[in-house]
Protein backbone atom coordinates (compact mmCIF):
# COMPACT_ATOMS: atom_id res chain seq x y z
CA UNK A 1 0.00 0.00 0.00
CA UNK A 2 0.89 3.64 -0.25
CA UNK A 3 0.90 3.71 3.58
CA UNK A 4 3.45 0.98 3.61
CA UNK A 5 5.38 2.52 0.96
CA UNK A 6 5.56 5.76 2.46
CA UNK A 7 6.50 3.67 5.76
CA UNK A 8 9.65 2.28 4.36
CA UNK A 9 10.58 6.01 3.16
CA UNK A 10 10.24 7.49 6.15
CA UNK A 11 12.77 4.73 7.74
CA UNK A 12 15.09 5.75 4.91
CA UNK A 13 15.25 8.78 5.78
CA UNK A 14 16.15 8.29 9.12
CA UNK A 15 19.03 6.04 8.18
CA UNK A 16 20.11 9.38 6.50
CA UNK A 17 19.53 7.28 2.81
CA UNK A 18 18.36 9.60 -0.11
CA UNK A 19 15.48 8.30 -1.41
CA UNK A 20 15.58 7.95 -5.24
CA UNK A 21 13.76 7.92 -8.41
CA UNK A 22 12.88 4.74 -8.38
CA UNK A 23 11.83 4.36 -4.99
CA UNK A 24 9.44 7.34 -6.00
CA UNK A 25 8.57 5.20 -8.89
CA UNK A 26 7.19 2.47 -7.36
CA UNK A 27 5.10 4.99 -5.14
CA UNK A 28 3.18 6.08 -7.39
CA UNK A 29 2.48 2.84 -8.74
CA UNK A 30 0.86 2.27 -5.23
CA UNK A 31 -1.22 5.90 -5.55
CA UNK A 32 -4.79 5.66 -6.11
CA UNK A 33 -5.65 9.14 -6.65
CA UNK A 34 -4.12 12.30 -8.26
CA UNK A 35 -4.43 13.62 -5.10
CA UNK A 36 -1.80 11.46 -3.88
CA UNK A 37 0.03 11.38 -6.70
CA UNK A 38 0.54 14.93 -6.66
CA UNK A 39 1.52 15.33 -2.89
CA UNK A 40 4.26 12.40 -3.99
CA UNK A 41 5.58 14.76 -6.78
CA UNK A 42 5.65 17.35 -4.33
CA UNK A 43 7.61 15.16 -2.41
CA UNK A 44 10.00 13.97 -4.68
CA UNK A 45 10.69 17.71 -5.43
CA UNK A 46 11.38 18.46 -2.20
CA UNK A 47 13.99 15.90 -2.03
CA UNK A 48 15.75 17.89 -4.88
CA UNK A 49 14.42 14.81 -7.76
CA UNK A 50 13.32 16.21 -10.60
CA UNK A 51 10.54 14.87 -12.25
CA UNK A 52 10.82 13.07 -15.75
CA UNK A 53 8.84 11.83 -18.42
CA UNK A 54 7.88 8.44 -16.65
CA UNK A 55 6.79 10.25 -13.71
CA UNK A 56 4.69 12.43 -15.48
CA UNK A 57 2.91 9.87 -17.26
CA UNK A 58 2.18 7.90 -14.49
CA UNK A 59 0.61 11.20 -13.00
CA UNK A 60 -1.11 11.57 -15.97
CA UNK A 61 -2.57 8.01 -15.46
CA UNK A 62 -4.40 8.80 -12.39
CA UNK A 63 -5.99 11.36 -14.02
CA UNK A 64 -10.08 11.08 -14.29
CA UNK A 65 -10.94 13.81 -17.25
CA UNK A 66 -9.36 15.29 -20.36
CA UNK A 67 -9.04 18.49 -18.04
CA UNK A 68 -6.82 17.16 -15.60
CA UNK A 69 -4.98 15.46 -17.88
CA UNK A 70 -4.19 18.10 -19.85
CA UNK A 71 -3.04 20.41 -16.92
CA UNK A 72 -0.80 17.91 -16.46
CA UNK A 73 0.49 17.99 -19.78
CA UNK A 74 0.78 21.63 -19.40
CA UNK A 75 2.72 20.78 -15.71
CA UNK A 76 5.13 18.50 -17.34
CA UNK A 77 5.94 20.95 -20.47
CA UNK A 78 7.01 24.06 -18.04
CA UNK A 79 9.14 21.32 -16.20
CA UNK A 80 10.67 21.00 -19.94
CA UNK A 81 9.83 17.59 -20.23
CA UNK A 82 8.96 15.93 -23.80
CA UNK A 83 5.78 14.15 -24.08
CA UNK A 84 6.52 10.47 -25.86
CA UNK A 85 3.60 8.60 -27.43
CA UNK A 86 3.31 6.75 -23.86
CA UNK A 87 1.77 10.14 -22.88
CA UNK A 88 -0.40 10.83 -25.72
CA UNK A 89 -1.67 7.18 -25.60
CA UNK A 90 -2.91 7.63 -22.00
CA UNK A 91 -4.02 11.27 -22.62
CA UNK A 92 -6.43 9.41 -25.23
CA UNK A 93 -7.77 7.25 -22.96
CA UNK A 94 -9.26 10.25 -20.97
CA UNK A 95 -10.66 11.46 -24.09
CA UNK A 96 -15.17 10.61 -24.04
CA UNK A 97 -15.69 11.23 -27.84
CA UNK A 98 -13.92 10.80 -31.06
CA UNK A 99 -13.46 14.20 -31.63
CA UNK A 100 -11.75 14.84 -28.47
CA UNK A 101 -9.55 11.89 -29.81
CA UNK A 102 -8.38 12.97 -32.77
CA UNK A 103 -7.83 16.85 -31.18
CA UNK A 104 -5.27 14.54 -29.35
CA UNK A 105 -3.83 12.41 -32.12
CA UNK A 106 -3.46 16.26 -34.09
CA UNK A 107 -1.43 17.29 -30.70
CA UNK A 108 0.40 14.36 -30.84
CA UNK A 109 1.56 15.02 -34.13
CA UNK A 110 2.61 18.62 -33.73
CA UNK A 111 4.73 17.17 -31.00
CA UNK A 112 6.82 15.17 -33.63
CA UNK A 113 5.22 12.04 -32.49
CA UNK A 114 4.39 9.20 -34.32
CA UNK A 115 1.11 7.44 -33.21
CA UNK A 116 1.88 3.94 -33.27
CA UNK A 117 -0.88 0.45 -32.77
CA UNK A 118 -1.98 1.50 -29.34
CA UNK A 119 -2.56 5.58 -30.23
CA UNK A 120 -5.33 3.76 -33.15
CA UNK A 121 -6.67 0.86 -30.92
CA UNK A 122 -7.40 3.78 -28.65
CA UNK A 123 -9.09 5.71 -30.72
CA UNK A 124 -10.82 2.94 -32.34
CA UNK A 125 -12.06 2.48 -29.29
CA UNK A 126 -13.63 5.88 -28.97
CA UNK A 127 -15.52 5.27 -32.27
CA UNK A 128 -19.61 4.70 -32.43
CA UNK A 129 -20.13 2.80 -35.59
CA UNK A 130 -18.33 0.29 -38.13
CA UNK A 131 -18.37 3.60 -40.42
CA UNK A 132 -15.87 5.83 -38.02
CA UNK A 133 -14.01 2.09 -37.24
CA UNK A 134 -13.35 1.79 -40.38
CA UNK A 135 -12.07 5.39 -41.36
CA UNK A 136 -9.74 4.86 -38.19
CA UNK A 137 -8.45 2.00 -39.67
CA UNK A 138 -7.46 3.11 -43.22
CA UNK A 139 -5.89 6.72 -41.25
CA UNK A 140 -3.82 3.83 -39.43
CA UNK A 141 -2.91 2.30 -42.91
CA UNK A 142 -1.73 5.80 -44.31
CA UNK A 143 0.46 6.17 -41.39
CA UNK A 144 1.65 2.87 -41.95
CA UNK A 145 0.78 1.27 -39.13
CA UNK A 146 -0.02 -2.60 -39.37
CA UNK A 147 -3.23 -3.59 -37.29
CA UNK A 148 -3.48 -6.17 -35.29
CA UNK A 149 -5.80 -8.82 -33.47
CA UNK A 150 -6.40 -5.48 -30.91
CA UNK A 151 -7.56 -3.50 -33.63
CA UNK A 152 -10.02 -6.06 -35.57
CA UNK A 153 -11.89 -7.00 -32.14
CA UNK A 154 -12.23 -3.55 -31.13
CA UNK A 155 -13.59 -3.61 -35.23
CA UNK A 156 -15.57 -5.90 -34.97
CA UNK A 157 -17.17 -4.62 -31.46
CA UNK A 158 -18.52 -2.09 -33.60
CA UNK A 159 -20.51 -3.94 -36.19
CA UNK A 160 -24.53 -4.62 -35.88
CA UNK A 161 -25.08 -7.28 -37.52
CA UNK A 162 -23.34 -11.28 -38.30
CA UNK A 163 -22.68 -10.48 -41.70
CA UNK A 164 -20.73 -7.16 -40.72
CA UNK A 165 -18.99 -9.64 -38.56
CA UNK A 166 -18.29 -12.06 -41.02
CA UNK A 167 -16.91 -9.60 -43.22
CA UNK A 168 -14.33 -7.53 -40.63
CA UNK A 169 -12.93 -11.37 -39.75
CA UNK A 170 -12.40 -12.17 -43.36
CA UNK A 171 -10.52 -8.67 -43.79
CA UNK A 172 -8.29 -9.66 -40.51
CA UNK A 173 -7.20 -13.22 -42.25
CA UNK A 174 -6.40 -11.00 -45.53
CA UNK A 175 -4.11 -9.30 -43.28
CA UNK A 176 -2.49 -12.59 -42.44
CA UNK A 177 -3.94 -11.77 -38.70
CA UNK A 178 -5.53 -14.86 -36.80
CA UNK A 179 -8.45 -14.88 -34.90
CA UNK A 180 -8.29 -15.66 -31.36
CA UNK A 181 -11.11 -16.29 -28.58
CA UNK A 182 -12.11 -12.52 -28.05
CA UNK A 183 -12.74 -12.08 -31.92
CA UNK A 184 -14.95 -15.73 -31.87
CA UNK A 185 -16.58 -14.49 -28.64
CA UNK A 186 -17.44 -11.01 -29.91
CA UNK A 187 -18.77 -12.48 -33.04
CA UNK A 188 -20.84 -14.61 -31.09
CA UNK A 189 -22.62 -12.01 -29.84
CA UNK A 190 -23.45 -10.67 -32.95
CA UNK A 191 -25.51 -13.61 -33.81
CA UNK A 192 -29.50 -13.77 -33.31
CA UNK A 193 -30.03 -17.94 -33.32
CA UNK A 194 -28.56 -20.55 -31.58
CA UNK A 195 -27.83 -22.24 -35.06
CA UNK A 196 -25.66 -19.13 -36.14
CA UNK A 197 -24.13 -19.19 -33.16
CA UNK A 198 -23.48 -22.85 -33.30
CA UNK A 199 -21.82 -22.24 -36.70
CA UNK A 200 -19.71 -20.19 -34.89
CA UNK A 201 -18.44 -22.70 -32.38
CA UNK A 202 -17.77 -24.50 -35.04
CA UNK A 203 -15.70 -22.03 -37.15
CA UNK A 204 -14.39 -21.04 -33.63
CA UNK A 205 -13.04 -25.13 -33.61
CA UNK A 206 -11.84 -25.04 -37.30
CA UNK A 207 -9.09 -22.43 -36.52
CA UNK A 208 -8.22 -24.68 -33.61
CA UNK A 209 -9.15 -22.32 -30.71
CA UNK A 210 -10.50 -23.82 -27.76
CA UNK A 211 -13.96 -21.82 -26.87
CA UNK A 212 -14.05 -20.67 -22.91
CA UNK A 213 -16.44 -19.89 -20.44
CA UNK A 214 -16.87 -16.90 -22.43
CA UNK A 215 -18.30 -18.40 -25.60
CA UNK A 216 -20.30 -20.73 -24.01
CA UNK A 217 -22.19 -18.41 -21.71
CA UNK A 218 -22.73 -16.07 -25.10
CA UNK A 219 -24.01 -19.28 -26.72
CA UNK A 220 -26.05 -20.31 -23.58
CA UNK A 221 -27.81 -16.66 -24.07
CA UNK A 222 -29.20 -17.81 -27.25
CA UNK A 223 -30.83 -21.04 -26.02
CA UNK A 224 -35.06 -20.57 -26.11
CA UNK A 225 -35.39 -24.15 -24.63
CA UNK A 226 -34.30 -25.24 -21.18
CA UNK A 227 -33.04 -28.43 -23.14
CA UNK A 228 -31.05 -26.37 -25.79
CA UNK A 229 -29.61 -24.85 -22.56
CA UNK A 230 -28.62 -28.51 -21.15
CA UNK A 231 -27.03 -29.50 -24.26
CA UNK A 232 -24.57 -26.49 -24.37
CA UNK A 233 -24.04 -27.30 -20.53
CA UNK A 234 -22.79 -30.85 -21.76
CA UNK A 235 -20.57 -29.81 -24.66
CA UNK A 236 -19.06 -27.37 -22.10
CA UNK A 237 -18.14 -29.74 -19.13
CA UNK A 238 -17.14 -32.49 -22.33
Amino acid sequence: TLEEGRAILADMRKDEIKPEMFNYIRLLDKAHTLEESRTLLADMRNDGIKPNVVTYTMLLNKAHTLEEGRAILADMRNDGIVPNAVTYNTLLNKTSTLEEGRAILADMRNDGIVPNAVTYNTLLNKTSTLEEGRAILADMRNDGIVPNAVTYNTLLNKTSTLEEGRAILADMRNDGIVPNAVTYNTLLNKTSTLEEGRAILADMRNDEIKPDVVTYNTLRNKAHTLDEDLAILADMRN
